[in-house]
């Protein structure tokens, strides 16, 4: 448990969660780790930790070299990934581990946000990670498991200043062929065309603007003007993606936060509607019911019984 301001989450730590032990290496913001030397293999859920969800504090990199690993994401459906699949996990998203196979085997690149919005500076926007399964040929797969290796490796046998600067350049890399991978199934596949590819980096845009001010901002106007949208061009795109309003989306991600907080700290009721900006509890509670059905105690009462 950390606490970041006034909240307290259950932070990202696969180490706790796949119990890798001490094959792990970090460095300054990027901690490298996997599970290939586990003598046993425990389900993700007969670990505590599992039951209750995990809030990104790091842009996370997850490859399955074999098995199957099944997880929520943002209280969404969950996700099933597989031997060969790539997912990236963004920053702040909130994700609650369901399952393992016993022959699942994992790698992990972790990097802070600092280091990653270094990064994102030099990478085309086509080329950003996204947050969905991809699935990785041999070649490839054999590749990203290199340069893992090798940003291990440099990790634990350099003590060069430039350290930072070759394990930034590494990752880099690995963006890049991942962000082309992604293009390249976009440009073959009927699913997505030029103009559904721009929608897609508004809603994109449109999330991270939300994760940032939704506690001052629940107003569709701000979004459209941050994105130099309209307000109604906007809330076509967000509808046509994601089959929400824009109104109903960040309602939903209030709620989310809400959640978080009622399952993962000891903070009251009250304390709640003031971290999230609510003018009194009361206020607080009829939203929550309204998006629910039940109240804020009830919800937590449920939860944890």
């Amino acid at each position: 448990m950390e606490t970041v301001g006034n909240k307290s989450y259950v932070l990202l730590n696969m180490q706790d969660i796949l119990r890798v032990g001490g094959n792990i290496s970090s460095y300054e913001g990027f901690i490298l780790f996997d599970n290939y030397n586990e003598s046993t293999v425990r389900q993700v859920s007969s670990l505590p930790i599992s039951s209750l969800p995990l809030k990104m504090q790091t842009y996370t990199l997850l490859v399955c070299r074999q098995g199957e690993l099944k997880f929520r994401l943002d209280y969404d459906q969950p996700v099933c990934i597989n031997g060969g699949d790539l997912f990236f996990f963004q920053y702040g998203q909130i994700v609650e581990f369901i399952s393992s196979a016993n022959d699942t085997s994992v790698f992990f690149i972790t990097v802070s946000k600092e280091n990653m919005m270094n990064l994102l500076h030099n990478v085309p926007n086509d080329c950003m990670p996204k947050s969905q399964t991809l699935k990785l040929d041999n070649p490839l797969m054999d590749e990203i498991q290199l340069y893992y290796n090798l940003m291990r490796s440099y990790i634990d046998s350099s003590d060069s200043l430039k350290q930072k600067d070759v394990l930034r350049a590494y990752l880099y890399i690995i963006l890049m062929k991942i962000g082309s991978e992604y293009n390249k199934y976009f440009s073959t596949s009927d699913r997505i065309d030029t103009s559904g590819i721009r929608k897609m980096g508004i809603y994109h845009r449109f999330v991270s603007e939300v994760k940032e001010n939704f506690k001052e901002h629940r107003d569709v106007e701000f979004y459209a003007s941050s994105l130099c949208l309209s307000a109604g061009h906007l809330s076509r795109i967000i509808k046509s993606i994601s089959g929400k309003t824009v109104g109903g989306w960040i309602r939903d991600y209030v709620i989310l936060e809400a959640k978080v907080m009622l399952q993962t700290t000891d903070m009251t009721i009250s304390q709640i509607s003031d971290n999230l900006n609510f003018p009194n509890p009361s206020f607080f509670s009829k939203y929550f019911r309204e998006t629910t059905g039940i109240t804020p105690g009830q919800y937590r009462k449920s939860y944890r019984s």
